[in-house]
């Protein structure tokens, strides 16, 4: 009875949101937005945003674009690269993050991975009722590992046809002890003390790499995407600790996946001109080894000199990735 209840509520606010307006993005011309209403939580309401470009002749294919930890939809040139190919392109600004965040709510907070799922699952059905028959996710870091177990949950009846996982955070970046040790037992903790907060974030070093105002030529809004992460707290952790677990366990995906990465990650407390050049949140080599595992068809390239985000790479680097994007869309391969 519980579950004919909730499959109701859930009809109701597809229904709802399929009416929903479009109105001008923040992105400016060309862009669109609509905010989704989503089943209120703990915190009370919460909202997910969908952000639309659509390509200058109809089409029936599109890419749906899902971002990462501490991260929102701005790339322009994604969007372009996408789109002047002939193919729509739509992104979503998950709960409690970017453009979906609300004064209420704990920013990037969340206690399972699969609170995304909703999000997800409305924005491809949006996006199909919209006339598309050929759906491709490209996922960004967490946007990755949550993109993989979403996947998982839904082996058949599918809304999409392929995936395309940048940097994906398939694993920690950290020491032995802490891999093994420390952060098995933060999870613990965290299923009791969700909002204790851990001691130390991630480092601006990456941010400083891609903004204008520091080292980089991107620009955005750090209210949204701050150059030193949000903070983090061990319901977070734990999250993230029990999808890493699903992946290393096996999620053995029947889905066409190519998971991307940088040839190398960077390491340092001081910022040097290595760090245009790799990838200074994850470790590489993990996101290679453990991508060929997501399924029989899952596959693996490198991009050689590319950042954390490919997308946001130097423009040459960046090049490369979009056609090995826009190849994959159209082939499979």
């Amino acid at each position: 009875m519980k579950n004919l209840f909730l499959i109701a509520i859930s009809i109701l606010f597809l229904n709802e949101n399929i009416q929903a307006q479009y109105i001008a993005d923040v992105l400016g011309e060309g862009y669109e937005k609509r905010v989704i209403q989503m089943p209120a939580d703990e915190e009370g309401e919460v909202i997910c945003t969908i952000i639309r470009k659509k390509s200058n002749t109809p089409s029936t294919k599109a890419v749906l674009y899902i971002h990462g930890f501490c991260d929102y939809f701005f790339n322009r040139e994604l969007a372009q690269a996408i789109t002047e190919r002939g193919i729509d392109f739509y992104a979503i600004d998950l709960r409690k993050y970017g453009r979906s965040f609300l004064s209420h709510q704990r920013i990037n907070s969340c206690r399972n991975l699969n609170e995304y799922f909703p999000d997800i699952d409305t924005a491809l059905s949006i996006i199909k009722t919209e006339g598309h028959t050929d759906i491709t996710i490209n996922s960004h870091s967490t946007g990755g590992l949550t993109t993989s177990l979403y996947a998982a949950t839904h082996p058949t009846n599918k809304k999409y046809n392929r995936i395309i996982l940048n940097s994906p955070f398939l694993s920690m970046n950290q020491s032995w002890f802490k891999e093994k040790i420390l952060i098995p037992v933060m999870s613990f903790i965290g299923r009791f003390f969700p909002k204790l907060p851990l001691p130390k974030g991630l480092s601006g070093l990456y941010g400083e790499t891609i903004h204008k105002d520091y080292k980089g030529e991107w620009e955005y809004n750090e209210t949204w995407k701050p150059i030193v992460a949000f903070p983090m707290d061990a319901g977070w952790l734990r999250a993230i600790h029990k999808g890493h677990l699903q992946v290393k366990e096996g999620l053995n995906l029947n889905d066409s996946v190519l998971v991307l990465s940088s040839d190398k990650s960077i390491y340092g407390e001081v910022w040097t001109e290595e760090f245009r050049k790799g990838d200074a949140v994850l470790d590489v080599k993990e996101i290679q080894e453990l991508g060929k595992t997501l399924g029989p068809n899952a596959s693996t390239k490198v991009i050689n000199n590319g950042l954390h985000d490919l997308a946001l790479t130097a423009k040459p680097v960046r090049t490369e990735y979009f056609s090995v994007l826009i190849k994959y869309i159209n082939t499979g391969k």
